[in-house]
């Protein structure tokens, strides 16, 4: 992961959060079938929506992404999504 960006600060119980994730592989080779995950530690969250290269499919509602097939050495992709925060989440 090259970077994260989430465009409100700080996050809020009960909202749609929207977080862009810059994902790259640096080498030498391809990477077959990348998997990226995203954690909120201590928050269970829901997927609301997903939108990125072809080539990610949203794995599962906790935040799990899986590149089908090879990503090139180099190439650098975006990942962008929405999660759910749930209403009566508390953040430590």
């Amino acid at each position: 992961v090259v970077s994260v960006t989430h465009t409100t600060s700080p996050l809020e119980p009960g909202t749609t959060e929207t977080f862009s994730v810059v994902v790259r592989n640096n080498g030498p080779n391809g990477a077959q079938d990348p998997i990226m995950t995203f954690l909120l530690y201590d928050l269970d969250f829901t997927m609301a929506s997903y939108s990125g290269d072809s080539d990610w499919t949203s794995y599962s509602s906790g935040g799990t992404f899986v590149r089908k097939g090879n990503m090139p050495n180099g190439t650098e992709e975006t990942i962008t999504f929405s999660v759910f925060i749930p209403s009566d989440a508390s953040f430590q």
